[in-house]
């Protein structure tokens, strides 16, 4: 019975080390062009993953994620960069890509570059899904930051603008750890401070010129010699400041207010010192004055072909030039509708 047994057990070592020697020498029939060949086209296959995965990060900053989803990108970039460094393993000895990756690992070089890529795609994705999220229950607020972005106000008013960006974070963070209501109820006031914040801006980029010169006119006692003009001044730079308040964003029209500011400004200015000039005659100078004030009145009716008119008071003159130039303008128009097409 004992020999049975020994011989059973003779045959059954005969057999494991028959078969331990077909998988040897099955396993020695690939060839090293065959393993050659699988190892470059690993290799490929991991660099395009990488390529692309580096793309996907670039657009990512593009769309601000790394603003709105700090946290989420910081692990995308670390783990896109542990896939790079294990792609380097692999690409200077392709044999590695299938050896442990550490020595105490069971993981190999091509598992742990795959296990990071993955890891890469995940919070990308999960950074892309707050970011429709936030802009969801966001939105407003994101147009007052859309159009901080374009005004530049981030250069203009630093402090504030970045006082208020981490504000805005604050409000993204909680909708992160699924407190969107939190989020959604502090909007209103994060949307009064940015918007107090654009007509900021847009005052000092459209009005800030206007009001330093309406300062500086106060400052010279301009008041003194052209009190009324002065007021018609300040009363226009008011009322551009006014409507930039209702309406910061109609550029056409605040650009013409601001326009018409300036213009009045320069005219305070020009009477102002016309006024001064007039102080500052002599009683025997007052009549050759008038007379130099008369004669550009002449000069401009004799250029019109228009009768010479001194014969009456300088008001008048001014009216009978503008009736003179609203004849031939007349003329003019009938003119051209008289010509032949």
């Amino acid at each position: 019975m004992k020999m049975d047994l020994k011989l059973t057990a003779l045959a059954a070592a005969l057999l494991l080390a028959g078969c331990a020697s077909d998988s040897n020498n099955t396993a020695a029939t690939a060839t090293p062009a065959t393993n050659h060949a699988e190892a470059a086209s690993e290799v490929a296959t991991l660099k395009q993953q990488i390529t692309q995965a580096e793309q996907r990060l670039a657009q990512a900053k593009t769309q601000e994620l790394d603003w709105l989803a700090t946290d989420l990108m910081q692990e995308a970039t670390q783990a896109l960069q542990d896939a790079k460094e294990y792609y380097v393993v692999i690409e200077k000895d392709p044999t590695q890509a299938h050896s442990s990756s550490g020595f105490f690992s069971s993981t190999t070089n091509w598992q742990a570059a795959e296990e990071n890529l993955k890891a890469f795609n995940d919070a990308v994705n999960q950074a892309q899904a707050l970011q429709r999220q936030a802009h969801t229950l966001l939105a407003e607020a994101f147009s007052y930051r859309s159009q901080l972005h374009q005004l530049k106000a981030n250069d203009i008013y630093p402090s504030t603008y970045q006082r208020l960006d981490g504000e805005f974070k604050t409000l993204i963070e909680w909708i992160a750890d699924n407190d969107a209501e939190r989020a959604t109820q502090a909007q209103p006031a994060l949307v009064t401070k940015l918007r107090a914040l654009e007509v900021k801006t847009v005052v000092h980029l459209y009005l800030d010129d206007a009001k330093k010169t309406l300062a500086s006119l106060k400052k010279a006692n301009i008041s003194q010699h052209a009190p009324d003009t002065l007021a018609a001044a300040a009363a226009a730079v008011v009322a551009a400041e006014a409507f930039i308040t209702a309406d910061p964003r109609d550029m056409d029209t605040i650009k013409q207010k601001a326009d018409d500011a300036v213009f009045a400004l320069k005219h305070t200015r020009h009477i102002a010192d016309a006024v001064q000039q007039l102080k500052l005659l002599p009683a025997k100078d007052y009549e050759r004055y008038v007379v130099s004030q008369e004669t550009i009145l002449l000069n401009i009716s004799q250029a019109l072909g228009a009768d010479d008119s001194r014969d009456r008071a300088l008001p008048e003159q001014g009216q009978a030039i503008v009736a003179t130039f609203s004849n031939i303008s007349v003329i003019w128009q009938i003119s051209s509708s008289c010509k032949p097409s």
